[in-house]
């Protein structure tokens, strides 16, 4: 009910068909840690889902920078924090 004041549109993850529009709730127990699978696999979900386009794209430019048989492998970019 407060999400709903809130304007937020929100349904249990199990019910939810539209969960581009409605916030998905994923019911988890810190002190049982019930509910850590679903919301790992909820996410998983969302991302394959969703991202599919831009994790292929980078999984074919790590294929395509895979060094010939022999060769050294280049070294892994900076992360962004690093970059000048």
């Amino acid at each position: 009910m407060e999400l709903m004041e809130k304007g937020l549109n929100a349904e249990l993850y199990w019910n939810n068909d539209d969960p581009k529009s409605t916030v998905s709730l994923v019911p988890t127990s810190a002190h049982t840690g019930e509910g850590i699978p679903d919301l790992i696999w909820w996410l998983t979900k969302l991302v394959q889902d969703r991202m599919t386009e831009k994790i292929m794209w980078v999984f074919s430019c790590i294929l395509l920078s895979y060094p010939a048989e022999g060769k050294d492998f280049p070294p892994p970019p900076l992360p962004h924090s690093h970059r000048r």
